[in-house]
Parts: C-alpha cells; sequence; structure tokens
C-alpha cells in the first residue's frame, strides 16, 4: 500500500468561465521527490497555488496524510504543512533577512521581539542552504540568486509535510543547485513530500522519483524517472517528438558586425572586456553568479558608466553611462529581475510599453 503524504483528486479550475485545470490528480508520497512537468501554460502553477490555498478550486479534494483538507485560503495551506517557494519572489525588500525568514512567527520574550534568538535561528536556516550572508542584510541589497536562497530558508524554516519548489534553481549556480539537492535528500530522509518543478530535464533525472506531466491543463500521465527517458518524456509534454538538430542559421552574416565592444570595465566586477557581435548571431555570455555578466550587460545599455572602453553600434561610437542613447542607437535590454527593474508594476500595459517611445509624439498632451 503506497504512503501518500499528499493526493490531490479531480481537480477542476476555470477563469471567466475558462477552464485551465480539467480533472487533474496527483499523489505524492512520503520521502519522495515528485516532478510536477509542463510547458507555459500547462496549469503547474494554477494547481500549485489551490494547494497552497492562493486560489480556491471550483471542485475536487486533497487530501493531507490520508486527512481530508479544507484549503480555501494561504493561512489555511501553512496550517495544512504546505510551503511553497514560488518562481517570483515573496520577499519584503526593505526587510532583513532575518525578519523574511521569521516573518509572522517571530521569537518573543515577553512583549518584546527576541532578536538575539531569531538572528541564531536564521543563521541556523541559512547554514543549511549554504548562505554565507549577514543575516542583517536587506534583501534589496542581495542579487537575484541571494533573494532565492532567502525563499528556500524561509520555507525550510517551516514544519512543512509537503515543500513545493517552483523553478529554484533558475537564479543559482551549479554549486548552489548541488548544495540545494543535498538539503532536498536530507528532507527526504525526513519523510518530507517535494512537489519539483523545471523545465531543466537533466536536473528531473538527477533528483526525481516519480513524474506527473500536464499538457493545456490536462493530465497526461504519471511516470517513474528511472524507466523513462527524455525523448518520451519531452513528447508526453508538448504532445509530439521534437528534433534537437542544431539547424543551420542562414541569417548569419559573418562580416557584418553590428555591435563591438572594446576594453570594457566597470570597477572590480568587468575588467577590459570585449566582443563582437554579428549580424543574425546568437552570443551567450556565460559565468557564476557574481562574474559580471549584468554589469557588463548593463554598461552596454548605459545603466552603468564603464571605467574605460568603447561601445561601437553599426560603426558609430556610443556615448557611455546614457540609456537614451543606447536606446535611440536601438538595444534593448530584457533584465533578469523584471519586477524591480523591467516594469512598473502600478502601472497598466499602455503605460510600460509607452515608456521608451514618448519621443515618437510630437504634441504635449499624450493621445491614449
Amino acid at each position: 500500500m503506497n504512503d501518500y503524504i499528499l493526493e490531490m483528486k479531480n481537480i477542476y479550475k476555470s477563469f471567466f468561465g475558462v477552464p485551465v485545470l480539467k480533472d487533474i490528480s496527483l499523489s505524492v508520497e512520503r520521502g519522495e521527490v515528485h516532478v510536477l512537468l509542463g510547458e507555459n501554460g500547462a496549469g503547474k502553477s494554477t494547481l500549485i497555488k489551490i494547494l497552497s490555498g492562493a486560489y480556491v478550486k471550483d471542485s475536487g479534494s486533497v487530501y493531507i496524510n490520508g486527512e481530508l483538507a479544507d484549503i480555501e485560503n494561504p493561512s489555511d495551506g501553512i496550517d495544512h504543512g504546505i510551503s511553497v517557494i514560488y518562481q517570483e519572489f515573496n520577499l519584503v525588500p526593505h526587510l532583513s533577512i532575518m525578519e523574511n525568514i521569521l516573518l509572522g512567527k517571530e521569537i518573543r520574550k515577553g512583549v518584546f521581539i527576541d532578536k538575539q534568538a531569531g538572528r541564531k535561528l536564521a543563521l541556523k536556516h541559512m547554514e543549511r542552504i549554504g548562505l554565507n550572508v549577514n543575516p542583517d542584510t536587506l534583501i534589496c541589497d542581495l542579487s537575484v540568486a541571494q533573494r532565492q536562497m532567502v525563499e528556500i530558508a524561509k520555507a525550510l524554516s517551516n514544519d512543512s509535510k509537503v515543500l513545493v519548489l517552483d523553478e529554484p534553481t533558475a537564479a543559482i549556480t551549479s554549486t548552489e543547485t548541488e548544495a540545494l539537492f543535498e538539503i532536498i535528500r536530507e528532507l527526504k530522509k525526513e519523510g518530507l513530500g517535494i512537489i519539483y518543478i523545471s523545465h531543466r530535464l537533466e536536473e528531473l533525472f538527477e533528483i526525481g522519483d516519480r513524474c506527473t506531466v500536464l499538457r493545456d491543463g490536462e493530465f497526461v500521465g504519471t511516470v517513474t524517472m528511472a524507466e523513462i527517458t527524455r525523448d518520451i518524456l519531452t513528447k508526453m509534454m508538448v504532445g509530439r517528438s521534437i528534433s534537437l538538430a542544431r539547424c543551420q542559421n542562414r541569417n548569419y552574416a559573418c562580416d557584418e558586425v553590428v555591435i563591438e565592444v572594446k576594453n570594457v570595465s566597470y570597477k572590480n566586477l568587468v575588467k577590459d572586456v570585449s566582443f563582437q557581435l554579428k549580424r543574425g548571431e546568437v552570443l551567450g555570455v556565460s559565468g557564476l553568479v557574481g562574474s559580471g555578466r549584468t554589469e557588463l550587460a548593463k554598461c552596454i545599455l548605459g545603466a552603468y558608466k564603464p571605467d574605460k572602453g568603447e561601445v561601437i553600434i553599426q560603426g558609430n561610437s556610443v556615448k557611455l553611462g546614457s540609456i537614451p542613447v543606447a536606446i535611440s542607437s536601438g538595444l534593448v535590454y530584457l533584465s533578469e529581475d523584471r519586477k524591480d527593474e523591467g516594469l512598473i508594476q502600478i502601472h497598466n500595459f499602455v503605460d510600460n510599453v509607452l515608456l521608451p517611445n514618448y519621443n515618437c509624439f510630437d504634441n504635449f498632451f499624450l493621445d491614449k
């Protein structure tokens, strides 16, 4: 008999009459890493939000340790031992690491918060994932990878029965990924059920035990990772066979340089970097977290002013440290941190799209 710590049976969910989950069932055994796989829009996030209480299901049942769980809101989810690390960060940027980890479960001494005991407990959770940062550091002063690790520490600080990891390695290094996998293996030994969501198939075969595949809001199947191949898993996910053979780039022009970066340096983060980008080419910039990839990109864009160097676009040297000049030269930058750097979330879609294009309108008043 299977020892299920979590069972979700016949889950349905729709938004404004449009069905997004249709008769989905998922079971997680005690001490199992259960992979939840599917393309974007398959329904993975919606299913997890129902489990956590962020969304309310239209119909279906959820069982924790064999008992029916009525999860109507996030507080119910926490009370039932559900911890979720969402792909989007859920941290308070102007509070410290310690305050975020212990938010809502602060240690008190009488009517006061015992910061010394809280600091000790926060350090304990941080050490489990190898986050070697002062716990008094503000979240807004951390890198994207460090914020992701705080999310993991925050989730582990709960007395969880089921832990959901939604793309947990998207912003961390291979060394940090291995450390995370060690933590997951320890949690398995403790009997936790773990739902692991990732598009990196190589990770799934390393850490996963079983896998449930969703496609277009429907259940495709549940398989054992040790008995399945990558090709079959991909076919289940997209509904057809996919060739991974490299195609010839017919748009590549080896004799036409569109951007040239010469000897760019910025503080101690970027040191004498040079490269050429040719028309139709996709140029990858690789490196570990902290290696200077983001700083280099921002130097090219003009968000940072390099200490030295030159950026040449279509044969013309551009003014360094000027975002408007870079945009007018045809450069576009998509930030890894789209919430803080890419969008103004209190403004609507139209306002965000128009932000770099106001100079296209001659009138003083903007005709929306």
